[in-house]
């Protein structure tokens, strides 16, 4: 049987390869593991690619675009569900 991780290892691997790290679709699909993660509870997973995602997204597309504003609220809302209230209301 196939693990998760290893799966999602491979789809990094390959995603980057064919678009390149700092591709908006990139940081896209990273937000979407990162919401898939959350939805299963595993928030500290979750977390890093808000983050990564954030980064790509914010490099690619600029602070206004409104994929970057979703990606915060997306880190706010798993930060918030952590109990770190005061770091999600400073996003």
């Amino acid at each position: 049987m196939v693990s998760p991780a290893s799966v999602r290892s491979e789809f990094q691997a390959q995603l980057k390869s064919l678009l390149g790290e700092a591709h908006p679709d990139v940081g896209a699909s990273y937000n979407n593991l990162a919401s898939c993660l959350h939805e299963q509870g595993n928030v500290l997973d979750a977390e890093r690619f808000y983050q990564t995602s954030l980064a790509i997204l914010q490099a690619a597309l600029g602070e206004t675009h409104p994929n970057v504003w979703d990606g915060y609220n997306n880190l706010a809302d798993c930060l918030q569900g952590q109990g770190r209230d005061r770091e999600a209301i400073e996003i």
